[in-house]
C-alpha cells in the first residue's frame, strides 16, 4: 500500500499591493504543498507550479485558476482553509473547477491508490513555518474560529513540544505530522511567546470541518474605533446584575477571557496591576466566556481577582455575536461616552524595553 504525504512547506506571504490599472488580479498570498503551488488572486487560486508525482498524473497545469473546490467558490477560500481542502486529495477524490484558456473545466484529483482506505484527517487549524533563522517551528497563522484560534495561539508563537515530545529540533513537516493525525482527540502544545512558556490543550477537528471556510472578518462596528460599544447586562458570581451602560462617565477596560485560555492567564497580572494603579480612573470588567459557572468559581477561589468578573456565557451566544468574538483574550477600552477607543485581540506581553501596547495606551490617557 502506498500513500503520498502532502507537506506544507512555505506558508503565507504578505499582501502585495498592485494598482488595478496594471493588474486585473491582485496576488495576496501564496501556498505551497508538496505537489502544487498556488497564488491567491481576486478570481480564485492561480496555479503557478505543479510538481511531478511519480506514477500519479495530475490533471492540473500551470496557469490554471481554481475557481471552485468541492463546489465552493475558491475566491472566498483563504489560505488556511485551502490547505485542508486540497490535502483531502490524498485520502478522498476531490472535484475542482478550473479556468483554462478562458474556459471552465471540471476535474477530479486523487493522489492515492484506488484500493487505499480513505482516512479522515484531524487538525487544529494552524499554518507552520520555520522559526527565526530557520531554527524550530513557528505558527504563521490560525484558522479563524478553529481550535488553535479559540485557545489563543497566535502568529510567531514558537512550538516547543507536541504531546510531550520535544520538537525544538524538528522541521515543519515533522511537527505538522504530529499535530495532524488520522483520529480525533486532544493535543497538548507547549509554546513560547516572547519570554512566556505556556501549555495549551485543544481538540482536533476534521480537516473537512476546517475546510468549510475561514470566518470572514466582521464588519461589525466593534472593529472600528470611535463606534459605540454594545451594551450588556450580565451577572457576577454572586448573582448581581452589572451593565456596561452603568459605567457611563468612566473609562472601562472590558476583558473577554476564560479559565481555559492559557494566554488569558499571562495577561491577568497586568490587568490586576492596572486595576489598582488606575483605581478611581479605570474600571476593569473581566467577562468570562465558554466556562461553566462552577469552573469559574473554583478558579476564583484559588486565584482571587481584584476586579469585577462577570459570566459571559458561550462565545457563540448573543453577547459573543454582538462583540464579534472569535477568540480570547479580547481587550476593549471604552471611553466615558461609551465609545471604543482601543481594541486588541490576544495579548502582547512586555519586551525588555517596551511596555505592552495596552499599557502604553492607558498611560497616554491617564497622564
Amino acid at each position: 500500500m502506498r500513500r503520498l504525504r502532502l507537506l506544507l512547506a512555505t506558508q503565507v506571504l504578505g499582501l502585495c499591493v498592485v494598482p488595478a490599472m496594471y493588474a486585473a488580479e491582485i496576488p495576496r498570498a501564496q501556498v505551497f504543498l508538496s505537489w502544487i503551488g498556488l497564488i491567491e488572486t481576486d478570481t480564485g487560486w492561480r496555479i503557478n507550479h505543479v510538481h511531478e508525482m511519480g506514477d500519479y498524473t495530475l490533471p492540473l497545469v500551470e496557469g490554471d485558476v481554481l475557481t471552485k473546490i468541492e463546489g465552493r467558490d475558491a475566491s472566498t477560500i483563504g489560505p488556511i482553509s485551502l490547505v485542508p481542502l486540497l490535502e483531502d486529495a490524498i485520502f478522498h477524490k476531490i472535484t475542482v473547477t478550473v479556468e483554462r484558456n478562458g474556459q471552465p473545466l471540471q476535474l477530479e484529483i486523487l493522489l492515492a491508490d484506488s484500493e487505499e482506505v480513505r482516512l479522515e484527517r484531524y487538525a487544529i487549524g494552524v499554518m507552520l513555518v520555520p522559526g527565526p533563522g530557520g531554527s524550530g517551528v513557528a505558527i504563521a497563522g490560525t484558522h479563524r474560529g478553529g481550535p488553535a484560534d479559540k485557545v489563543g495561539l497566535k502568529k510567531n508563537d514558537m512550538i516547543l513540544a507536541v504531546d510531550g515530545i520535544d520538537v525544538t529540533n524538528f522541521g515543519v513537516e515533522h511537527v505538522y505530522k504530529l499535530i495532524t493525525v488520522d483520529h480525533p482527540g486532544a493535543v497538548k502544545l507547549r509554546v513560547l511567546r516572547g519570554k512566556a512558556d505556556l501549555v495549551v490543550v485543544t481538540n482536533r477537528v476534521s480537516t473537512r470541518e476546517l475546510g468549510e471556510g475561514e470566518v470572514p472578518p466582521s464588519n461589525f462596528p466593534i472593529h472600528k474605533r470611535g463606534e459605540a460599544a454594545p451594551n450588556f447586562s450580565l451577572t457576577d458570581t454572586q448573582g448581581q446584575r452589572v451593565s456596561l451602560d452603568a459605567y457611563r462617565g468612566q473609562w472601562v477596560l472590558v476583558n473577554f477571557w476564560g479559565v481555559w485560555c492559557a494566554f488569558c492567564h499571562v495577561e491577568m497580572p497586568f490587568l490586576e496591576a492596572w486595576s489598582k494603579q488606575y483605581a478611581g480612573k479605570l474600571t476593569v470588567l473581566g467577562i468570562d466566556i465558554n466556562d461553566k459557572e462552577d469552573s469559574l468559581k473554583k478558579f476564583l477561589k484559588r486565584h482571587p481577582i481584584p476586579y469585577e468578573v462577570l459570566l459571559g456565557g458561550e462565545m457563540s451566544g448573543a453577547l459573543g455575536r454582538s462583540y464579534a468574538l472569535n477568540g480570547a483574550p479580547l481587550n476593549i477600552v471604552v471611553d466615558p461616552n461609551g465609545a471604543i477607543r482601543y481594541l486588541e485581540y490576544g495579548f502582547e506581553s512586555a519586551s525588555p524595553t517596551d511596555p505592552p501596547p495596552l499599557e502604553s495606551f492607558l498611560q497616554s490617557i491617564f497622564r
